[in-house]
């Protein structure tokens, strides 16, 4: 904002410009800049003005671009706005040029006076963009209060050279601009739109408080997905390498369908040798009976003989089963839950590793993911209501049935608490792997404390506290 004083002011203008021509005024010039000065005292904001002088000012002093300045900070001038943009840009090689040549004006305390003068691209500061910039001819316009303190101001560029019409008319612009923005700047302060007496004041501060001490529940918003209850959990049960699974998705399956294969061909080769070690050692058996009958020697070596067979039966066994546990069926019916396949086939799996699951559509539950900061809404018991993407316009109550005590990490790299609750009995559930929103509700507390605990949280984690 301006540093204008507290009464309305007069801009100080010192000295005008030496003609370099003339021009006699029409009455449609006379019309235009009657309406344009009707125009600045209906603003209404800052904002408005400075777009009113940016793009107005070109219309009467035939200026081909204009450039508004306001003290900042360090009672530096800089760009507020610029003829043809909604928002300054002040990162372009031409503003910061045009930026630094008025900061150089101040700095040599050139500003005081309207000024014409020519840019100069060999300028220290000045990009070489301005060598190619075709309006070279510059008119500075201060706005000044009546202690002749420069608030603002406007840089008027175009290709010709300005002569003393042009600049006697952007002085007379400077003199409504200056008095509009002291009224938009200082008269307009937000809190005197509103003159409460003490009563007034008194009775609102009572009301805010009572709104603000009224009890409501600490809510919390996290989201959540549909999932079977008690699902079937299909694991690898041998270390192995997945070379199909003929079942997708989201299908439904019957006991007995086949799930998972896993490549056989080591344990069929396997099975095979131990197949034939087996007969190798019945044969043996058959040998040494038959040899104990006449020979002592054979009676001992019966033994050995039937506890190699017995040996090779279990490894038969063994490979038997280890071939059967290639081909894993469904035990029970219900819902494929597989997230791709593509990234399981051809993968090795160890044993235990899961690889999917097989869930009941008729007994969902709901998994929520809480945040770690909204913690305080955790418990047995709690209420929750549940808002699917499907139907976003239809939420349904659910009650929180366990509640993890050790915050997990999620896929997305969040840690959160996995929170788990019941689908209402008396709703139809929803189709497997939905996803929403779930609010959780904790305890009651005043409403100022909801409104201002995230705030309070961030700030302690930021100041250490």
């Amino acid at each position: 904002m301006s540093n204008a004083a507290s009464a309305p002011p007069q801009p100080h203008v010192v000295t005008s410009v030496p003609a370099r021509g003339t021009s006699a005024p029409d009455l449609a010039a006379v019309l235009a800049l009657v309406r344009l000065e009707g125009d600045v005292r209906a603003a209404t904001s800052l904002d408005d003005l400075i777009n009113i002088i940016a793009n107005e000012t070109r219309k009467l002093t035939r200026a081909q671009q204009v450039v508004v300045f306001e003290t900042g900070a360090g009672r530096r001038l800089k760009i507020v706005g610029a003829s043809g943009m909604g928002k300054p840009d002040l990162g372009t090689p031409l503003l910061q040029s045009l930026s630094g040549i008025v900061t150089t004006m101040q700095a040599d305390k050139a500003l005081q006076k309207i000024r014409d003068f020519a840019l100069d691209p060999a300028a220290p500061g000045v990009s070489a963009i301005v060598a190619q910039y075709p309006y070279r001819a510059t008119l500075w316009v201060p706005l000044a209060n009546r202690d002749g303190h420069v608030f603002a101001g406007m840089l008027l560029l175009r290709a010709e050279p300005w002569v003393q019409t042009d600049t006697t008319l952007a002085l007379r612009l400077s003199q409504s601009y200056a008095q509009a923005w002291y009224w938009v700047s200082t008269n307009r302060k937000p809190w005197k739109l509103f003159d409460f007496d003490r009563r007034r004041f008194a009775i609102g501060a009572a009301l805010a408080a009572l709104v603000f001490l009224f009890p409501t529940p600490m809510t919390s918003l996290a989201p959540m997905e549909v999932v079977p209850r008690e699902p079937f959990v299909v694991a690898a049960p041998l270390d192995g390498v997945i070379e199909d699974i003929p079942v997708n998705s989201g299908q439904t399956v019957k006991a007995g369908d086949v799930l998972v294969r896993f490549a056989d061909t080591a344990l069929r080769n396997r099975l095979e040798v131990a197949e034939r070690e087996a007969q190798v050692a019945l044969s043996r058996v058959k040998k040494t009976t038959l040899l104990a009958v006449t020979d002592m020697r054979g009676r001992h070596e019966l033994a050995l003989a039937r506890a190699e067979h017995a040996v090779k039966l279990a490894e038969h066994t063994y490979a038997r089963d280890m071939m059967a546990r290639t081909v894993i069926t469904a035990q029970k019916a219900g819902i494929v839950i597989l997230a791709d396949k593509r990234d399981l086939i051809g993968k090795p799996a160890a044993t235990g590793e899961r690889i999917l699951e097989i869930g009941d559509p008729a007994h969902v539950e709901v998994r929520i993911d809480v945040p770690v900061g909204d913690a305080v809404v955790l418990g047995k018991d709690r209420r929750a209501k549940i808002f699917l993407d499907s139907s976003p316009l239809s939420p349904e109550n659910a009650v929180v049935t366990t509640s993890d005590y050790q915050a997990r990490t999620t896929d997305g790299g969040l840690l959160t608490y996995r929170v788990m609750a019941t689908w209402p009995a008396d709703v139809p559930p929803p189709r497997l792997g939905l996803r929403g929103t779930a609010q959780l509700y904790g305890d009651r507390v005043p409403l100022i404390w909801t409104l201002v605990r995230r705030p309070v949280s961030a700030l302690r984690q930021w100041v250490g506290l």
